[in-house]
Order: C-alpha cells, then structure tokens, then sequence
C-alpha cells in the first residue's frame, strides 16, 4: 500500500470516527459509563489513524521523515491494545451497568497494559518489535507476534465473555456485539499476510459505525431516566408477543408494577429524590427478572414486566422475588423513602385480549384491586 493510499483509507476512516463522535455528544448521557468508553474508543482510534499514516513514511530520508516514522511506530506499539481493552469494559458496562466492578476492571487491564509497555521499552532497546534503516525503511522485528498475539487475545476474550454471558444480553444487541471484533480481526490477517498493507484500523472504524448504529437503536427504545425500556417500545414488543401468540408459540404473561405512595415522595422529599426512587426502583425490577424478560417504563411510576411463560405461577414467583427484593431494600437501605408495590398479573389470552390495550385494561384494574388491598390491610393494623 502506497502513502497516498493509506492517506486516503485513513481519513475516509477519520471523517467518519469524527462525525460519529460529533453525533454521540449531541444525543447522548455524557456521564453515562456507555458513552465515556465509546467516546474513548474513537479517540484513541482518531490517534491510531493518525499515527499510522507518519508510521508508513518509508524511503524518505530527509528532514523530519526519519523521526517522524519512529516515533509514530512507537505509538501504535504501545496504544494497539488500548482499543481492545476499552472494548472489554464496554462489553462489562453494556451486560452488567455495574460501576464498582467496571472500575476494578479498569484497574486490572491498565495493569496489564503497563506490563504490556514495559515489555516493549525493554525489548525494542534491541529492536526485537521493529527496526528502522538508515534508509527510512520500516522492518518487523523477530518478536513483532508478541503486541499481535497481546492484542488478538483481548479480542478473543471478549467473544468468550459475549458467548458465555449471552443470555443476558438482548439477540439483536447480542448479534451486534459479536461482529465488533470480526472485522479488526480480519483487518489483522490481512495486515500480517500482506507486508505493507494496512487494513486493522480502517476494519475497526467498519466495527465502531456498527456499534454506535446499534447504539442509537438502543438509545430510541431507552427511557431516559431510569434504563429500561419505554413505552414506544412495549407497545412494539406486544404487538410481537400478540402475533406470535396467534400462530400458537412464545405465549406470555405480564406484570404491572405501581409505585405507592409516589406522589407522597416527590411532595415531601422533592423530584430530585422521586426521580432516585424510580431508578431504584428500575435496579430492582432487573435484578428479579432473566434477560430475556422485558421491563418497561409504562408511565409516571408504573412499569410493566413482559415474561414468556404459559404458567401463571411463574408470574407469581417474579412477583414474590419483587417483593422480597422490596423488602430486603427497605430493611437495609439508607433511602430517605421507603418502597411498596402494587401488582396486577395476568397471562395473554386470545380470546380476552384482542390488542395490546385490553390486556393493559386487566392488568391496570388488577393492579388496583392489589393497591387497595394493601391500604385495607394498613387500615386495619
């Protein structure tokens, strides 16, 4: 590959990590974990790109060319895995949204990747990685697999932790997930085979357009406030569950959830405490149901649980997990607010519920049916 060549491929790929980035700030939480990592990703990748075309000046050995391709070389050896690296923590944010366990992560791979530079200093004082001529002429080094091989199984190891923790991501997202690191890896076997040829950043750029459009999808299905899923996207998952449920498969039940006593929380205590109460309350709905259960925001302080299951005790027992969860929350926690639900369940049934909207008629009367039954028994303690 001719420097033109690589100039070209290189901001082509610069403009779009650009935009990208220009697109993320304008639309996203900027204190979201989801947003620092991938705003990251395209910094470093910006740097990368940059590198690498000073670190193809090969053959020119006047002026600042000679200095220039060193210095760039060295700085694409020692920022390679960095990409690799911020992926895993994306991996970590995007399965988990655990911020304790993500900056221990963090720790752990900036470790790792301080051992990484050391290794490199120490060994390129003998050009064990590559070499430059009195010619300007870039030459791999006889240890040049030992950054590949670093790299490559950062890659490899967030595909294991996709695999092994794919039932806790969503199958569109999933699908996503698994083609990030393809196209860098296919980049890589071009790069290695073909001496002179630099594709592993360009495919990485192909990996980070595909992320961020997936994102976006996530983004428009995403309450803002609390995570979990809006109401634009129930709607859209009843209306598959319904359909599917109408070629006799994949039949549900759903819980609605309501937030006593709210009101009282945001008029004593302020919106900035009942907005808490609600993103708690979103933490301990996820932490009750599986994956592949869909918890939605369905207005002001109710959210509605979509659970396939054709057994009605199933449902019970979600919502006995909610409700022991409540518990152990108000027993042990620091909250200026104490938590209580009320709860209508149901299975779908075809032959009561036509659309979407009866089956939310039921719920939202069983629902009330339980809110009042829990303030008789008040009154009557």
């Amino acid at each position: 590959m001719t420097l033109t060549t690589n100039i070209v491929f290189n901001a082509y790929a610069l403009v779009i990590v650009i935009i990208l980035l220009f697109q993320l700030k304008r639309q996203h939480d900027h204190k979201a974990a989801q947003f620092r990592l991938f705003f990251s990703m395209g910094v470093v990748l910006i740097a990368l790109l940059t590198a690498d075309v000073f670190s193809r000046l090969d053959g020119t050995a006047q002026s600042w060319y000679p200095l220039a391709n060193r210095i760039s070389n060295w700085f694409v050896f020692l920022t390679n895995p960095v990409m690799p690296s911020l992926w895993l923590l994306f991996i970590h944010d995007q399965i988990t949204g655990n911020p304790l366990t993500l900056r221990k992560n963090l720790f752990k791979l900036s470790s790792l990747h301080l051992i990484y530079i050391l290794i490199i200093i120490i060994g390129q004082q003998s050009d064990a990685f590559f070499s430059i001529d009195a010619d300007n002429i870039y030459h791999r080094g006889p240890m040049y697999w030992v950054p590949l091989v670093w790299t490559v199984t950062l890659i490899l190891a967030s595909e294991f932790i996709i695999l092994l923790l794919r039932r806790k991501i969503e199958s569109k997202h999933h699908i996503a997930m698994m083609l990030f690191p393809v196209f860098p890896m296919i980049g890589i076997a071009l790069q290695v085979g073909i001496y002179g040829l630099s594709m592993m950043l360009p495919a990485t750029v192909i990996s980070l357009l595909v992320m961020y459009m997936n994102m976006q999808n996530r983004h428009m299905s995403i309450d803002y406030l609390t995570g979990v899923n809006n109401r634009r996207k129930l709607d859209e998952v009843l209306q598959e569950r319904i359909k599917s449920c109408q070629d006799g498969s994949n039949c549900f039940g759903a819980i609605m959830i309501d937030l006593n006593d709210f009101k009282m929380i945001n008029d004593s205590l302020g919106h900035d405490t009942g907005d808490d109460a609600l993103e708690t309350t979103a933490k301990l709905l996820r932490s009750c149901v599986r994956a592949d259960d869909m918890i939605a925001r369905y207005g002001g302080d109710e959210f509605v649980i979509i659970i396939k299951t054709r057994d009605i005790d199933k449902l019970r027992n979600t919502a006995g997990r909610i409700q022991s969860r409540i518990r152990h929350f108000n027993n042990h926690s620091n909250k200026p607010y104490r938590l209580s639900f009320g709860m209508g369940i149901a299975l779908y049934d075809r032959s009561l519920h036509k659309t979407p909207d009866d089956l939310m008629r039921q719920l939202d009367v069983l629902m009330y049916e339980h809110k009042r039954r829990i303030k008789s028994t008040r009154k009557e303690a």
